[in-house]
């Protein structure tokens, strides 16, 4: 008995030694608000979340389910591309599972709440992956007419580079999984 107590103490304290040294391996940045408009798919895959500043425009990503599965292309896809593909679907792999950007305001434009894009002048806020550079995050709309109806769907799409090659995370989203936070 004795000696399961002394067991449950030492991995408890390995574990706040650990917790404690984990968190300070990454540099904490804060942003003046809580990010306030969000898209997330219901079972949360991939997330994009969104906040203001005074001069800045703040971005979170967040791949739920680890970078394995991070949505690193989406576009017409041809046997030739297979071996650029493997290219980077590795480059994804090593981002990071929760990264933050930054963009200056000068250099966003909107159409409304909704539908922005920042291009030029981002930066990585997570220090562990300060390699990348990101130079766009946009979110835009697309309606989609059939016989059967009007479709509409949100669009984010963030572009970066690492070691001068251009990649990018590119996620569709219903409009109900994109959204402000409620009163905050």
């Amino acid at each position: 008995m004795a000696s399961s107590k002394a067991f449950v103490l030492m991995t408890v304290g390995l574990s706040l030694l650990t917790f404690g040294s984990m968190s300070h391996a990454q540099e904490i940045v804060k942003i003046e608000r809580p990010f306030d408009f969000k898209c997330t798919t219901e079972i949360p895959t991939t997330s994009f979340l969104f906040a203001e500043d005074r001069d800045h425009f703040n971005v979170r990503v967040m791949h739920h389910n680890g970078t394995r599965y991070a949505p690193f292309v989406q576009r017409l896809i041809v046997p030739n591309d297979m071996a650029s593909l493997l290219e980077k679907a590795e480059v994804a792999k090593n981002t990071g599972d929760d990264i933050m950007f930054r963009w200056d305001k000068k250099n966003c434009k909107r159409l409304n709440n909704e539908i922005f894009s920042c291009v030029g002048g981002g930066e990585s806020l997570t220090s562990a992956k300060k390699e990348i550079k990101p130079w766009n995050i946009s979110r835009s709309e697309t309606v989609t007419k059939t016989a059967n109806g009007e479709f509409k769907k949100q669009t984010v799409n963030l572009s970066y580079e690492i070691q001068g090659q251009s990649h990018d995370y590119m996620m569709d989203y219903a409009p109900h999984e994109c959204r402000f936070e409620e009163e905050l």
